[in-house]
């Protein structure tokens, strides 16, 4: 799982930059990544209790976010999954998830 996981950040590595044109996550067009437990999956939103991310000032909090147009989610996750997700600001300046990988 490790290795799978290892191919799928070093994929966003280069999938994050085009992000980047549209979103200024960290000033340097990085992704946001952050762990999380999936409550509700749908094809647009996510319901998750993630932990702080200091990087945007938001404490551990049960949220909705809404799933990128081009977002890469692994098949194997759904409701009850502890997951990493990778956050991007989308072109309304709102953080969405542009990656989730099960751990």
């Amino acid at each position: 799982m490790k290795k799978v996981f290892a191919a799928f950040v070093m994929s966003m590595a280069v999938a994050v930059p085009a992000f980047g044109q549209h979103a200024d996550q960290n000033n340097d067009g990085t992704a946001i990544e952050v762990r999380g437990t999936i409550n509700s999956i749908g094809p647009d939103v996510v319901n998750v209790s993630h932990d702080p991310i200091p990087e945007i000032g938001w404490p551990a909090m049960t949220m909705d976010l809404p799933v990128q147009p081009d977002a890469k989610i692994a098949d194997d996750v759904g409701a009850g999954d502890t997951v990493t997700l990778m956050l991007v600001k989308g072109t309304d300046g709102m953080y969405g998830i542009g990656a989730i990988v099960s751990d």
